[in-house]
């Protein structure tokens, strides 16, 4: 069993087992520990770039397990003209949102009672143990927290386990409808994101000039006072862009360097807009 791992015998309590690296024990299972798998954030949406259509108005596509049709997911998804939704049995989970997040959906009773039989452990291991992000959607309201047969203490220590040792994605929803708008927004964001369309945070100037000065102090070495000088100098973003090292240089306070980095911010590569149409002029000619 190693020195340092603490777990305990079969239908005990899950412990942490320190005896390899991102392992746990997962209760029921004696002393085997199972690995939990990388998630990448850029390669997982590298692929999602793939088989998403870049387009603000693309269905999300989402498969439904057939054995959810009495859960009212279905049938709210089915409503939706953005959905386009397949049903057919899935292995793991009980959704799959645009070929990348695998979702399985429990209601609190049903959270509950799984945590009393260890079953919640068992789905948790094989949803992380596959290729996609696993996301788990608790769905129902406090009024039903005590049908299910669990303590407070013990289903809040369960989500400890499946959130931070197993690494799921844990999300709330009232109703079936609130599950379904959950599963759509998971999918319209994944769109987003693989597109390079995600909201960028922070500060949203207001204004064209405010919005230009925004712009301008996104260049190497330009802070809000120089951002002002370049365009008070050249009058638009356009202008700035387009302008030469030595013209930019002879802004008060850029100076050569400054220049010279702004000019390899903007700049293309000579040639390789050239090279590529020339290839697609000879391709038409084949």
């Amino acid at each position: 069993m190693g020195r340092n791992c603490f777990a305990k015998r079969r239908n005990s309590k899950p412990a942490f087992c320190r005896r390899g690296k991102n392992r746990f024990v997962v209760p029921g299972a004696g002393f085997r520990a199972a690995r939990k798998p990388r998630f990448n954030v850029r390669e997982s949406y590298a692929t999602v770039r793939v088989h998403t259509v870049n387009h603000a108005n693309a269905p999300i596509r989402i498969v439904a397990d057939d054995r959810e049709q009495a859960g009212g997911v279905i049938g709210e998804l089915r409503g939706r003209l953005d959905v386009a939704l397949e049903v057919r049995r899935l292995s793991v989970g009980d959704f799959l949102v645009e070929e990348r997040f695998v979702v399985e959906r429990k209601t609190l009773v049903d959270f509950a009672r799984s945590v009393v039989d260890a079953r919640l452990f068992k789905q948790a291991t094989a949803l992380v143990q596959g290729s996609r992000r696993a996301v788990l959607i608790l769905e129902g309201t406090s009024a039903d927290l005590g049908a299910g047969g669990a303590s407070r203490e013990s289903m809040q220590g369960a989500l400890i386990t499946v959130s931070v040792f197993y690494g799921l994605a844990v999300l709330r929803a009232r109703d079936a409808a609130e599950t379904a708008r959950l599963l759509v927004y998971l999918g319209r964001q994944a769109q987003q994101f693989a597109s390079g369309s995600f909201p960028r945070p922070g500060y949203r100037p207001k204004g064209k000039r405010a919005r230009q000065l925004f712009v301008l102090q996104g260049l190497p070495g330009i802070g809000p006072e120089r951002a002002a000088r370049l365009l008070e100098r050249f009058g638009s973003v356009q202008a700035v862009a387009a302008a030469s090292a030595d013209d930019l240089a002879a802004v008060d306070g850029l100076g050569e360097t400054t220049a010279a980095r702004i000019r390899w911010a903007v700049e293309e590569a000579p040639g390789g807009y050239e090279v590529f149409a020339q290839r697609e002029n000879l391709k038409s000619l084949k």
